[in-house]
């Protein structure tokens, strides 16, 4: 027995040759319709008509009498075998001439299946060409990509400027990590390390040179910023950055009794920075950062001198104090993903 694929096929082909046949689809049709012992379950007449009608997407039906063509059909309930359903369709003219019959057959346990098989055929019976074919089915959209985090990252000299980050000139080095979260301004993590700055109290007086206290110390930070301010056009990007870092202050060396040799930062630090991607990921960066400190440091003598080593001193037991506002310069290579 063919399987239900090929009997539909079969079907249709047969349908097809009928009509061109016969060469009066379009003509005005009746649908009698009857569901025999047992196939009650079966599409009803009105609802046939309906299936029919909506396939050919215009009225199709008319009174009996009134229609040049007349479109008979049967449901039945098939006892064992793998068929369960059964309909019989049959076109005939207004004189009774039969045009074609097919038989629609279905395995479903239940008798929808013949339904929309049978209204299907009625509408290809009576009018092939007005059947729309069957819509091709969409291909699967791919969802867009989520939107990923940018990120970069950077290495640099830094230049402190004097007697404001550290007792006199210095230079150090900065790293940091850029991310962008998707639809955020970029946060910047960085680290500062600047190993070695010397304070030198020499001093020259009354056209004599005294030497004062010599003092080596190094200076290690690190923080974190938030960027709210970019602006960026084809290669060149420009970032105004506001955060806080944390860090210490540590003598290496000294040539006098000082009251303390460690000191914890606490600051406030702003950063303007420019970057230039100059080839691929490649790009220049340079920056100006001003530094507010939270916390005042200083470098004491642990006794107070008997006499100043310079004559301005506004406190002799001072020797070094980080100014209130400072400021630091870096310039370095960076790589951005």
């Amino acid at each position: 027995m063919a399987s239900p694929d090929q009997s539909g096929a079969a079907l249709l082909i047969g349908l097809f040759f009928a009509l061109a046949q016969s060469a009066r689809a379009a003509d005005s049709s009746s649908l009698s319709w009857v569901r025999l012992d047992g196939a009650e379950s079966c599409i009803a007449a009105p609802a046939l008509a309906q299936a029919v009608e909506a396939e050919l997407h215009h009225p199709v039906f008319l009174l009996p009498g009134a229609a040049d063509l007349t479109v008979e059909g049967r449901a039945e309930r098939v006892d064992g075998g793998a068929v369960h359903w059964r309909a019989v369709v049959r076109l005939s003219d207004r004189a009774g001439v039969v045009l074609g019959e097919r038989i629609v057959e279905s395995q479903s346990e239940s008798c929808d299946e013949l339904g929309r098989a049978v209204a299907v055929s009625i509408a290809l019976l009576i009018d092939p060409i007005g059947v729309p074919p069957e819509p091709e089915a969409a291909p699967p959209t791919t969802p867009p990509p989520a939107p990923l985090w940018a990120w970069g990252v950077e290495g640099s000299v830094v230049v402190g400027n004097p007697d404001s980050v550290v007792p006199g000139w210095a230079i150090g080095g900065i790293g940091s990590v850029r991310l962008t979260p998707p639809g955020l301004f970029p946060f910047v993590a960085f680290g500062e390390l600047i190993p070695f700055a010397r304070y030198d109290g020499a001093y020259s007086f009354d056209g004599g040179y005294y030497p004062g206290p010599v003092i080596d110390v190094t200076r290690f930070s690190g923080g974190i910023q938030a960027c709210p301010l970019v602006f960026e056009r084809g290669a060149f990007g420009l970032y105004g950055c506001l955060g806080i870092e944390v860090g210490a202050l540590l003598v290496l060396e000294s040539d006098v009794e000082l009251d303390a040799t460690e000191w914890v930062l606490v600051q406030a630090r702003g950063s303007l920075r420019g970057r230039w991607t100059v080839v691929g990921p490649l790009s220049v960066a340079a920056g100006l950062h001003p530094i507010v400190p939270f916390r005042q440091v200083s470098i004491n003598l642990a006794d107070d001198p008997v006499s100043c080593y310079v004559a301005d001193y506004l406190h002799c037991d001072q020797v070094w104090a980080a100014a209130p506002f400072a400021y630091s310069a870096d310039l370095g290579l960076g790589l951005d993903f």
